[in-house]
């Protein structure tokens, strides 16, 4: 105690010196600012420079449902569409069975995945091909006959397609009557570019 009494000075040096050492392992560094310093709801996308939140920045589970939400108008990531008709019945010249239109906001490639039963006549015979914007798809191409009764698929990956919309379609044409092609449908989903 004696020590105490003849150096008050000292303490009460080491006193703040510990004290403003505490205070400022609470500030923020230079050119950054602390969480609790940010009011709920104050920082939104548009104010985090690009690129600013990478995966690696995201606590794994931290997400749910609502923060992956679809954007009003950007059908970028995917679409799919369901014919409701009874059957599509096509002629010698091809006709679209099943259509969708994908919007891309960037170029990209795009998965195309079409589907149907043909009708009962095991006689019929026809064929149906994924087409891009009008123009067939040489991955999406199958022969179909009245005898595989239960269903066909068609799948296939168009090269890059640019921005903007485009129409992914299987179209299907007859080669012995009476094909037709029922409870037909497509999906499309965009990938990345390369």
């Amino acid at each position: 105690m004696r020590h105490l009494r003849r150096h008050p000075l000292e303490y009460l040096a080491l006193f703040l010196a510990l004290g403003g050492v505490a205070y400022a392992a609470q500030l923020a560094p230079k050119n950054s600012v602390a969480s609790k310093s940010i009011r709920s709801g104050a920082v939104t996308g548009p104010k985090l420079a690009s690129n600013a939140v990478t995966g690696a920045s995201v606590v794994d589970g931290s997400l749910g449902a609502a923060d992956l939400a679809h954007t009003p108008g950007d059908e970028s990531i995917g679409r799919s569409a369901t014919v409701q008709s009874n059957a599509c019945n096509p002629s010698a010249t091809a006709v679209t069975c099943a259509n969708v239109t994908l919007h891309l906001a960037k170029p990209a490639r795009v998965l195309v995945e079409a589907d149907g039963r043909p009708g009962a006549d095991p006689a019929a015979i026809g064929s149906c091909q994924l087409a891009v914007d009008g123009a067939g798809l040489s991955s999406g191409t199958a022969g179909i006959n009245g005898l595989a009764r239960d269903s066909f698929a068609l799948n296939g990956i168009t090269g890059v397609l640019g921005a903007g919309s485009h129409t992914l379609a299987m179209i299907c044409s007859e080669q012995a009557p009476d094909f037709i092609a029922v409870d037909t449908h497509i999906s499309a989903v965009s990938l990345s570019p390369g």
